[in-house]
């Protein structure tokens, strides 16, 4: 009998099947977690940017930024104050802008409940 060398079209199949089946269960997991975490570092970078405004009033004397462009020069991005980010402002993992309250002295950014 002839030593068989390599494996035959069904064995090829099988194998197959089983890795797509495997990448179709894992895939939308990946992607739901990928989700969840850019929610979460959404909502840490809000924390730290209510924590940061009530930081400038205190520095400040009880002023607080007086409108939107003043809370992104102070906050956001590479230019945002050393004293508030040594490393730089927050980015939305969305590429979306944080909206600043300035009556409700307060930060919210858009609806993520659709991701």
């Amino acid at each position: 009998m002839k030593a068989r060398k390599g494996f035959t079209l069904m064995e090829l199949l099988v194998v197959v099947l089983v890795l797509s089946t495997l990448a179709g269960i894992m895939v939308p997991r990946i992607i739901d977690f990928q989700k969840a975490g850019k929610r979460s570092n959404c909502k840490a970078n809000i924390a730290n940017l209510k924590k940061a405004i009530e930081r400038y009033a205190i520095d400040s004397e009880g002023v607080y930024p007086a409108a939107q462009s003043a809370f992104n020069t102070l906050f956001i991005g590479a230019s945002a104050d050393i004293r508030y980010f040594p490393h730089g402002g927050p980015v939305c993992p969305y590429n979306a802008t944080y909206i600043y309250d300035t009556v409700g002295k307060t930060v919210t950014n858009h609806d993520h409940s659709g991701d």
